[in-house]
Formats: structure tokens, C-alpha cells, sequence
């Protein structure tokens, strides 16, 4: 087992103090949502996704609590398998499946579009906190970043707060749902 203080702790109290067990790694370091999302679909247009504020669409809260309220009545095998359109803006956020990427090319007679779009969507990623919640025992990689796992199978370490999503933008994103869903 690696040495790392506390993590393991808090969940096995008779572990040796100053080491983790891999088995309890808990879904919480990762983030993965099943869409392409996207800083642009997220924020204002325009925003530093690393500016101490980074206001979020309206738009796009408004198509989020639609999906939410839509999975209630819906039947289990259908909730959250729908791309989400965002408003009267012509936006749209994918739901992750295979040849999604062609929707993200802009110059459709260039061929490497395809691979570098693949190359720019991120699937899953390590979570990140604000640096005040930097505390090691949620802390996935120290001194601050995370692995970004990308639609064409890459992984890429991301120092925070650098680009989507392992940045500001994102952690205030969380910040602001978490306190919508209480």
C-alpha cells in the first residue's frame, strides 16, 4: 500500500495510520457524466473559465433541471440518454456515444478534424476542489491537478487551475449545483 496520511483512515479505523488501501478508492475522485461537456456550453460566452467569477448560462441551468425533472417520470432504461439542448441557442450538449465527435468539427473538408475533436472531449476526469479545500484526505493528486481522460482514449495530467475541467470555472460550477440540489 502507498503511504499518504489519513485517507484510508476515516473508512477502516484498524488500518496502520499513514497508509491507503486501493480498495477504498470511492467514486467521489472521479467525475464522469455521460456527456460532452464542454466550458462553452457551461459559461457566459466569453468567460476565463480560471476568473474568480465564472458566471454560468442561464440557459444551460435551466436545460440541466429539465433533464432532472424529465427523469422522474421517465422510465429507468430512458432517463439521461438524451442529448440536451440548451435553450433557443442553438447548443447542444451530446450524450457520449460513438461518431459524436463529427459535431464538433467546424472545417469539414480538413481530415484530421475528426481525431482532433476526439482529442479535445473530456470523458472522465479527476474531481478537483478550490485550493481552501485542499485537504489530502479529498485530494486526489497533490499539489493540485488531475488526469483528464479524453474521448480518443488519451490522458492528459492538468494542473489546477489550468483548462476545462480541471479549473476554477469548474469547481464553481460544482459549488453552485451543490448548493441548487439542497
Amino acid at each position: 500500500m502507498a503511504k499518504l496520511r489519513g485517507w484510508t483512515k476515516q473508512y477502516e479505523p484498524n488500518v496502520s495510520e499513514g497508509y491507503i488501501d486501493p480498495c477504498y478508492f470511492w467514486e467521489i475522485s472521479y467525475t464522469y457524466y455521460g456527456w460532452a461537456l464542454l466550458a462553452q456550453d457551461v459559461f457566459v460566452a466569453g468567460t476565463d473559465v480560471n476568473a474568480a467569477a465564472t458566471p454560468l448560462d442561464g440557459d444551460f441551468m435551466v436545460a440541466v433541471a429539465k433533464v432532472f425533472m424529465d427523469a422522474a417520470t421517465q422510465a429507468p432504461a430512458e432517463r439521461f440518454e438524451s442529448d440536451i439542448p440548451i435553450g433557443e441557442t442553438g447548443k447542444t450538449v451530446y450524450r457520449l456515444r460513438e461518431g459524436i465527435e463529427r459535431f464538433f468539427i467546424t472545417d469539414i473538408n480538413n481530415p484530421a478534424a475528426s481525431a482532433k475533436a476526439q482529442s479535445t472531449i473530456p470523458v472522465q476526469w479527476d474531481t478537483v476542489w478550490t485550493p481552501a479545500k485542499w485537504d489530502q484526505s479529498y485530494f486526489s493528486h497533490i499539489p493540485g491537478g488531475g488526469n483528464v481522460l479524453y474521448m480518443d482514449g488519451h490522458v492528459q495530467f492538468l494542473r489546477y487551475s489550468s483548462e476545462w475541467p480541471i479549473c476554477r470555472g469548474y469547481v464553481n460550477m460544482m459549488e453552485i449545483l451543490q448548493i441548487l440540489g439542497k
